[in-house]
Formats: structure tokens, C-alpha cells, sequence
């Protein structure tokens, strides 16, 4: 039977994720290391369909989540109609700060269809408590998680948590060999049998990225929940005044995050990553976005070292995330984000000196943006 994934803000994940979620090839070499081509099949599987229903509109306001879930219950329908299975990917959150379609919505679609309907979390930012995580687990969907976003691990650390009953009813599935390129039988647990028809070898360099990543995120578990929940709030209060004071900057609308799971308030209701565009005067003085070419070229001049600053090394800003369309120009946001790193930090180091950081970090922006403009 074939197989539709239907996503909501796809632009908002990683680059390659509708290749890799087709099983495509999403760059000229896998994780393993082999040459392959990009966007070409991996292995001779079933076609995929993938549909990605927008969160923001042209001009970079968020689209009402009534509006995004019922998109994606129409796709869903259609597809069900049409004899399709489904698997509905839930971000949370996305690269700009939203979660979309709602939860509710996708497991309301599920349970209406189970045999047919399954549910992913891609929580790969990982910006989310015990407490959704175990929600998420127990209400049979999967989770995607990374150790790289707000951990702030090493890069390319990924994993899956699959529910019970879905390891017992996907464990004896043969996994193609086409994917030894990209995993080994060491990546599986034991008890999944299919993955025997890949090579048993171990990946050290996923491993120790996850014993770095896991670093972090043991110090970060330290420290009490009601004190991390102060933390990011104060934090965040600061981040929103200093967006707000530079004329240069245009912070985008974050909708509050309420993720309908009736789950203990904690720290990952809060918003945690904060866009914003770059703004220049156009020739009838009024303010316009820059285009994402000229804020590529001012994110990599961050990421120089800047002497006589606050900062020791680099100005490392979230990169800049495409979400708007106005008049024809691509516009990306930059992101300045509240990682696990600067929570630990400022319980140890105070955080006034955490909250200095920041405030440098976006006047160098700013200081950027003037040279550019000059």
C-alpha cells in the first residue's frame, strides 16, 4: 500500500529531511561515509509521497493552527480515500519557534484510523520536557530527538524512541540492505530481528557524539525544574527588550506554545527561540527585510572571530531560516536561541552574565547590519 507523509513546515526542519523521509539521498555522501548521489532512491523501495502544509505565510506571520490542522486533515482524507497509508509528522518545534499541526489534531486523525494512520514527533530542536516526552511515548507516537539543537551537543547525533507496541509490531520488518550506508545492526536494538541484514558494525562517531551530547543533558537534568522554568523566562525577557530596542532588527510572531497535553507547566512551554529579520530602508524610506542572501553573508561574518567583544570567540546565531516571500525576494530569519549550555551556565555563573552575552551577540549583529547598510 503506498505511503504519504504529510508534515507541516518542512522548510522549517533540516535541509534534507523530505529526501531522507522519501529515501532519497540527501547529500553526495551518507552518514557511513559512502559516495551515493543526492535525491536519488536509496535501494528499489515504494515510491513515497511527501506533502508539506506551510506554518507562516508570505510575509512571515504564522498561519492560525486551526487553519494549518485543517489542511492536513484534508490531505489526510484524501490520501485515506485513495487507499494510502499515512504518517503524520508533528514538528515541535520547528526552526522559528511553532508547533504545528496541533497534537490533538493528530492523534484525533490517528485514532480515527489506526491501522492506517501513524504519528511522529519530530522533536529533533529537543526543546521539551520529561513530562511531554513520556506523554508523546505513551500516547503511541514516535519521537525524533537530536542532541545537537538545545542540548547543544556535537552535530549529527539523532535517534529514534519508538513506543512498546509499535517496537513489537515493527521489530521482525527485513530493513533493505541499501541501508547499510546509512545505519548497521549495531544501531538496532537486539530484539529487532530485520535489522540482521545489515553489516554488524559499530558507529564510534555516532556514539561519541552522543556521550557528548549526553554530557550536557545530564547537567542540564540537574538542575531543579522550577529553577530552569526562571531561567528561561528571565532570559527571554531580555532577549524580547533588546530585539525590540534595535531599529535594525524585526522580531517575527512566535504563537504561545500549548501543545494540548495536559502535562505539568514546565520550562518547555516557554518560547525559547526568538527570530527575527534584518531590516534596511528601501528608497521610499520605509523599513524592508533583507533578502536571505545578504543575511547568509551576515551570518558567516558572525561566525568570525570578533576581538575587544564581550564574546571570547564567535557570535553563533541560530542560521538563517527562509519563512517569507515578500515581493518576490526570499526572506530568511536569523535566530538567537536559550540552549540547555546557557541555562547550566547561568545557574552557575550568575545570569546577568549569561544575559550579557546575549545583548552583545545581537549589537554585533546590529553593528553588522550597519556596515552592510553603510
Amino acid at each position: 500500500m503506498p505511503l504519504r507523509i504529510i508534515m507541516a513546515g518542512a522548510n522549517e526542519t533540516g535541509n534534507g529531511v523530505p529526501m531522507a523521509a522519501t529515501g532519497r539521498h540527501f547529500s553526495n555522501r551518507s552518514a557511513l561515509g559512502r559516495a551515493v548521489e543526492k535525491n536519488t532512491q536509496i535501494g528499489t523501495g515504494t515510491k513515497i509521497e511527501f506533502a508539506s502544509v506551510p506554518i507562516r505565510n508570505g510575509d512571515g506571520t504564522p498561519r492560525p493552527v486551526q487553519e494549518i490542522d485543517s489542511e492536513v486533515a484534508s490531505l489526510t482524507q484524501e490520501a485515506i480515500r485513495s487507499s494510502r497509508r499515512i504518517l503524520l509528522i508533528v514538528v515541535d518545534v520547528s526552526k522559528t519557534g511553532m508547533i504545528a499541526p496541533s497534537p490533538e489534531c493528530a492523534f484525533h486523525l490517528r485514532d480515527t484510523n489506526p491501522d492506517r494512520i501513524g504519528v511522529m514527533i519530530d522533536a529533533c530542536q529537543f526543546r521539551l520536557a520529561p513530562p511531554s516526552l513520556h506523554t508523546y511515548i505513551a500516547r503511541g507516537a514516535m519521537v525524533a530527538l537530536t542532541g545537537s539543537k538545545f542540548v547543544t551537543g556535537p552535530s549529527f547525533c539523532g535517534a529514534l524512541l519508538v513506543p512498546k507496541p509499535l517496537s513489537l509490531r515493527y521489530r521482525a520488518e527485513v530493513l533493505p540492505t541499501a541501508l547499510s550506508a546509512y545505519t548497521s545492526r549495531a544501531d538496532w536494538p537486539k530484539h529487532w530481528t530485520g535489522a540482521a541484514t545489515l553489516a554488524n558494525a559499530a558507529n564510534f562517531g555516532l556514539l561519541l557524539r552522543w556521550e557528548a551530547a549526553l554530557c550536557e543533558l545530564k547537567r542540564f537534568r540537574a538542575i531543579p525544574p522550577d529553577q530552569v522554568y526562571g531561567i528561561v523566562g528571565r532570559l527571554g525577557a531580555v532577549i524580547e527588550k533588546q530585539l525590540s530596542m534595535q531599529p535594525g532588527f524585526q522580531p517575527l510572531p512566535v504563537p504561545r506554545i500549548d501543545r494540548g497535553l495536559h502535562t505539568p507547566m514546565q520550562w518547555d512551554s516557554l518560547q525559547t527561540i526568538y527570530p527575527f529579520f534584518l531590516m534596511r530602508r528601501s528608497a521610499d524610506r520605509k523599513p524592508v527585510p533583507l533578502g536571505h542572501a545578504e543575511t547568509v553573508s551576515i551570518h558567516q561574518t558572525l561566525q568570525t572571530r570578533q576581538p575587544g567583544t564581550l564574546l571570547p570567540a564567535r557570535c553563533q546565531l541560530g542560521q538563517p531560516v527562509i519563512c517569507a516571500d515578500i515581493d518576490g525576494v526570499e526572506v530568511s530569519a536569523l535566530r538567537i536561541c536559550i540552549g540547555a549550555r546557557q541555562v547550566v551556565e547561568a545557574a552557575s555563573l550568575g545570569e546577568a552574565e549569561v544575559a550579557k552575552r546575549a545583548i552583545a551577540a545581537l549589537d554585533l549583529t546590529a553593528k553588522a547590519l550597519e556596515r552592510v547598510m553603510n
